[in-house]
This record gives structure tokens, C-alpha cells and sequence, in this order.
């Protein structure tokens, strides 16, 4: 059956239709249409006025709408609907750069962002793996701008090459399907996620880049700036990032980002470098790596004192590496970059000889020493 978004071509669609939306009347009916098509959560990127956020929200009954953009400017009549309590408690407005990921997954996906060639791919590249079927519903993406337009001849839309470029990339590579375009704006459908190809950078142009920004940013060199790129280049890349960089420059990473991310995050990767950089300390100060037999022999029978209180961990009995894996997988699991570097830099400390993989080498429970699955093992008290 029909919608009334079906009789778009019925009316003259053009700038004069535009107005707080932004868009001609025949793409507005479009990203209606595509909205009402599909399932689950919605992201927007890109709202600049609110006024596609409003669309989305009136087209997608009571589902839940994620929209982010780098500088909204809202008008007071999208902030007065945003506060609608029936509204609010279904939208959550971000503000931040597109080119990371957002946390979740969507079953539709509209881009409205920044229209050059490496803007929108790098939008598309952040965002494009967190949409998911939904039911029977595969999901789908709607983009403006993506289309040559007339319209454009008469004050409509013009459509920007690199949006085009970009969708037609997606289609080339397989990654999606077109459905239906409309004025400058094109509805696709995902087939699969993005292949290598289409992602670009290989893990030394990754690695080159990281190590100038890095040096850009520890010297204090248009921060903002060069952060968001950094944090775009790692994020955007994390599997090539803790798969092929040093245990070095993995922790260079985290000094990075507890200089420069928000609270939660910066405690995160200190957390990350502070254990890391522990481990380089203590083996900074021996001159020789072998341990006493009599040292090994007292702290496997007894607990030695240190200072202050503090006395020295029981070789076979210990339960602090334990307990302190249990804090740190609490804290970092729920952040794919900072979570997968810590399990990159302990399985490569554990396979390399170092005061830990000493210290589990000599313990007849090497499996309490810092393990990957720590909420599984019970400590001392039988607390899981």
C-alpha cells in the first residue's frame, strides 16, 4: 500500500520546500519512506538544525533514534520537540566527532555530514559495520547528496561528488545495493561489511601516521585538531592497530589517550600504561633476570616483609594478579580499543621473559597470574 511519501512527484520539490529540514520535498519523502522500511535503532549523522532528526523521530514510531554531529546548531523549535517527554526518553543527541564509532547497533542508518570524499568515507567507515538485520529486515542507509540532481538548476540540491564517489564505491565493492534515489538523496541497502579494499590504509600507512601525530600531540601542536585525528586513525582501525604495533607504541597509545580522551577513558588507558610501564620498571633495575632459588623457595612458604605493612605475594597462594584482572576486565571490557590492547600487551608479556612470566614460571598456579578469564576463577574467599 501507498503513502503518502509516494506522491512526492506530484509537487514541485525544490529549495522553497526546504526550510529547518534541509532537504527538497522529494528527499524528505524519501528518507520517510526508508525510515518506515526498516527495523530496530536509528543513527543519524549529521543534524546540523535538527530538523532530519524530527523526521526520523515522527517516522520511526516509538524506536530509539542515536544522532550524532561535530557542531550542532539547533533552532529553538527542534530543541522544544526534543524535549518532548515522550521524545526525549527515545533520543540520545551526541556531540563529537562522526568518524568514530558509536556504541551500538542500528538498523537504519542516515548520513547527512560532512560531503567531501574523505569526510563521508571516513563517516561511513565508522559507522557502516554496526548496522545489523533487524527481524527479516535487512538494513539499510540513506544519503544526501549522493545523486546528480536537476533540482540543483532550480535552487534544489546539488549533488557532491564525493558522496556520490563514495556510494558507488559501496555498490562496486558489493557492500550494498541501490533501492531507490530521489532528488540528490540514495537509499541502499547493506549486503555485507566493508572489504579491506574499500577501507584503504595499510597497517604501515597506519603506524606511519600514528607515530607524527602521536609527536604532534605530545607536543602540544593544534590538539584538537590532530586528536580528533588520532583517535580517528586508531579507532577506525583498531584491529590493525593491537594486531601489528609494538608493545611500545601500544602504550604510547594509552599515554595518548589518557592525555587527551575524556575522564573515563584517560583513567582507562593510564590504568593500561601504569601496569605496563610497572613491568619495565622492575626490569630496568635487575642487572641479572635469574631469581635466587632461596628467594623463590621463602615466598613460595612464606610472606616476606616489604614495607610499611606491605609484605611480598605468596608464589603459589597469591590471589592479587588475580583480583586485579577481575578490575581491570570490569573497567576496559566495554572499550574495544583500550580492552583489546590490554589482552594484545598480557599475552605478549606472558610469552616473553619478563618479571611476570617469571613470576608465573615459578608458581604452581600460573593460571591466578593476571588471566584473560579472571571472572571465571574464584579467589582466595571463593568469589567469582
Amino acid at each position: 500500500m501507498s503513502g503518502f511519501e509516494d506522491a512526492a512527484w506530484l509537487f514541485t520539490s525544490n529549495v522553497t520546500n526546504r526550510g529547518i529540514l534541509g532537504q527538497d520535498f522529494n528527499e524528505a519523502a524519501l528518507l520517510w519512506k526508508a525510515t518506515r522500511a526498516s527495523q530496530g535503532p536509528i543513527l543519524e549523522v549529521g543534524r546540523r538544525h535538527g530538523g532530519s532528526t524530527v523526521l526520523l523521530l515522527m517516522a520511526s514510531d516509538s524506536r530509539h533514534i542515536t544522532s550524532i554531529d561535530s557542531n550542532p546548531r539547533h533552532l529553538p523549535e527542534s530543541d522544544k520537540y526534543f524535549q518532548r517527554p515522550e521524545v526525549a526518553k527515545r533520543l540520545t543527541l551526541l556531540t563529537d566527532t562522526t568518524h568514530v564509532p558509536v556504541v551500538g547497533t542500528f538498523g537504519f542508518l542516515f548520513i547527512q555530514g560532512d560531503d567531501t570524499y574523505e569526510g563521508v568515507k571516513a563517516d561511513v567507515i565508522a559507522q557502516w559495520d554496526s548496522l545489523q538485520p533487524f527481524g527479516v529486515t535487512q538494513p539499510s542507509v540513506v544519503l544526501h547528496d549522493a545523486v546528480p540532481s536537476n533540482q540543483g538548476e532550480n535552487g534544489g540540491s546539488p549533488s557532491h561528488c564525493g558522496v556520490k564517489d563514495v556510494c558507488n564505491e559501496l555498490v562496486q565493492y558489493g557492500a550494498a545495493e541501490v533501492i531507490e534515489a530521489a532528488g540528490s538523496s540514495l537509499w541502499l541497502r547493506k549486503l555485507s561489511h566493508l572489504p579491506k579494499a574499500f577501507r584503504g590504509s595499510t597497517p604501515t600507512d597506519v603506524f606511519e601516521s600514528a607515530k607524527i601525530l602521536i609527536a604532534e600531540l605530545r607536543n602540544r601542536r593544534e590538539p584538537e585538531k590532530n586528536w580528533n585525528a588520532f583517535r580517528t586513525l586508531i579507532e577506525l582501525n583498531c584491529d590493525t592497530v593491537t594486531t601489528t604495533f609494538s608493545s611500545r607504541w601500544l602504550v604510547s597509545i594509552c599515554d595518548t589517550y589518557a592525555d587527551y580522551a575524556e575522564p573515563k577513558r584517560s583513567r582507562n588507558a593510564l590504568l593500561i600504561s601504569l601496569l605496563f610501564n610497572m613491568i619495565r620498571v622492575s626490569d630496568s633495575l635487575y642487572e641479572s633476570k635469574d631469581i635466587r632459588g632461596d628467594r623463590i623457595d621463602a615466598i613460595k612458604n612464606d610472606q616476606l616483609p616489604l614495607f610499611d605493612g606491605f609484605v611480598t605475594l605468596h608464589l603459589d597462594k597469591q590471589d592479587t594478579f588475580l583480583n586485579l584482572a577481575k578490575r581491570l576486565t570490569k573497567a576496559l571490557s566495554d572499550d574495544k580499543l583500550l580492552y583489546g590492547i590490554f589482552v594484545e600487551l598480557l599475552e605478549r608479556a606472558k610469552r616473553n621473559d619478563n618479571l611476570l612470566s617469571r613470576f608465573a614460571g615459578n608458581s604452581a598456579r600460573p593460571d591466578l597470574v593476571l588471566p584473560l578469564n579472571a571472572l571465571e576463577i574464584a579467589d582466595n574467599y571463593g568469589i567469582r
